[in-house]
């Protein structure tokens, strides 16, 4: 009897057990069910209350809407958003876009953006200022963002640790109706702000409701929030060069990358001696090139990626721009010029507005030609000041002369020929003509030697090119 009890109880137990675990099974579907529709439901709800804003609306906006200069130096803005750069870009939980455009006076102390979204069938607007702590070498920002209307007038303010949002400005309780005086958080944070300290976000990210303020910016952020990456796409998008990075003498970055992976079979040297081959073959009838990303190691290092692009044009490749793309190097057939054209000077600029904010500096192009007298030569392009750079570019694409050309090869075509007529006149001195024609452009020309280790830089002196070695 006592077996039998004994039996009873365990087979009682593993009976309770069983019908335990059933039941635990169906819940755990149940949630994984109720979670997968309450997913579903965040975002079908996401996408019912915001819209991403067109480019032609957000102009037009804009237009309508001008922005107002604040007379405090520390804020000073322009009222000239740079159309020429707008990026629409990602939206985490989202399917929609946030629409960005930089200002055209962002330099080394702040960068700022206009982010325009649709909320609830309103077109909401801010400016987004990062001011950085001093120099930075790091890839991470470290400043304060200030968030304002396009008044001036403070919404939300934050600090910024490495990348992370570590802290909040917020109105003292007796000029939170005084937020109409443009005061800015860059000058009188002692005089109008607190900063309180909130939970750890993501990296380098930033909730929408925080940029126009539709909820409390103390809750925290979770899985269905909309969240945008304000470092993510670098320029037209991203943080500016001149507001995280320090500046790097252009001989340094152009020796880094020669220096990268030198003695290995892949680096950049071993890709320019592929163009080289390219240029000097039997028959030489297309453009060859050679894109550079820069991107991290788990470690948190950096390392240079090249891959090798054929064209099937004659007079054009398609190389790629990113955020994680600092350049490039490509050939010229043997019936072109063998020195940059305005199309080239023009990838540049769309390098440096691709790259991560971190990246911008180092934006360069390369090229890769036969000159008459059977010389191969290899040249590099830097940027000395982006905003000569992109006035330049946009007087000459603008031009009453080529703006009859609707069609963007068209119009490339015809800047090309002329361009090649002053080529031709120049008695075979290439070099001496570019820096003339483009000695406004704000950018620097750099030429290798035989061997392609290392590069000198070339200036005008008296109508004379002038080598100088980078050291």
């Amino acid at each position: 009897m006592k077996a039998n009890k004994q039996t009873n109880k365990q087979t009682n137990k593993q009976t309770i057990e069983i019908r335990r675990s059933i039941v635990l099974f169906f819940m755990s579907i149940t949630f994984c069910i109720m979670q997968s529709c309450s997913t579903e439901e965040a975002l079908m709800q996401n996408e019912a209350i915001i819209k991403t804003v067109s480019r032609e609306q957000a102009i037009q906006f804009l237009q309508q809407n001008p922005l107002r200069t604040s007379s405090n130096k520390a804020t000073k803005t322009s009222n000239s958003p740079n159309y020429d750069a707008i990026t629409q870009e990602e939206i985490s939980n989202s399917d929609q876009f946030l629409t960005v455009i930089p200002l055209l006076n962002n330099d080394k102390t702040q960068h700022s953006r206009i982010v325009l979204l649709t909320v609830n069938d309103t077109l909401k607007s801010a400016i987004f200022t990062m001011y950085p702590d001093g120099k930075q070498k790091t890839k991470d920002f470290s400043g304060r963002i200030m968030i304002t209307n396009l008044s001036g007038e403070f919404k939300n303010g934050f600090r910024v640790k490495d990348g992370f949002l570590v802290s909040q400005f917020v109105l003292k309780i007796n000029d939170t109706k005084s937020t109409g005086t443009n005061k800015s958080a860059s000058d009188d944070l002692g005089t109008i702000l607190n900063e309180v300290i909130i939970p750890p976000r993501k990296k380098a990210t930033i909730q929408i409701n925080y940029i126009y303020d539709w909820s409390s910016p103390s809750d925290n952020s979770n899985d269905d929030s909309l969240i945008w990456d304000f470092e993510k796409y670098g320029g037209g998008g991203g943080a500016s060069a001149e507001a995280v990075v320090e500046e790097e003498d252009p001989c340094a970055q152009i020796k880094g990358l020669l220096d990268y992976d030198s003695t290995e079979s892949i680096n950049l040297k071993s890709n320019i001696n592929w163009l080289k081959d390219k240029v000097n073959a039997g028959v030489n009838n297309k453009e060859a090139g050679v894109e550079v990303t820069k991107v991290m190691n788990p470690d948190e290092t950096f390392k240079y990626e090249f891959t090798q692009v054929s064209a099937n044009d004659q007079f054009s490749i398609s190389m790629s721009t990113n955020y994680d793309n600092v350049g490039g190097f490509h050939s010229h057939p043997s019936d072109g010029d063998a020195m940059f054209s305005f199309g080239d000077i023009r990838f540049l600029l769309s390098v440096y507005d691709e790259a991560r904010s971190y990246r911008k500096e180092e934006a360069f192009t390369g090229l890769v030609a036969k000159d008459a007298a059977g010389n191969t030569n290899v040249y590099m392009l830097k940027i000395e000041n982006i905003e000569s750079l992109r006035t330049q570019i946009n007087s000459v694409w603008n031009s009453e002369k080529y703006t009859k050309f609707q069609n963007e090869k068209e119009r490339i075509k015809a800047i090309h020929l002329d361009q090649a007529i002053k080529y031709s006149k120049s008695n075979g001195n290439l070099e001496k003509s570019f820096l003339e024609q483009f000695k406004d452009f704000g950018i620097e020309l750099f030429k290798a030697d035989a061997t392609t280790d290392h590069f000198d830089k070339l200036t005008l002196n008296n109508s004379t090119v002038t080598p100088t070695p980078c050291n």
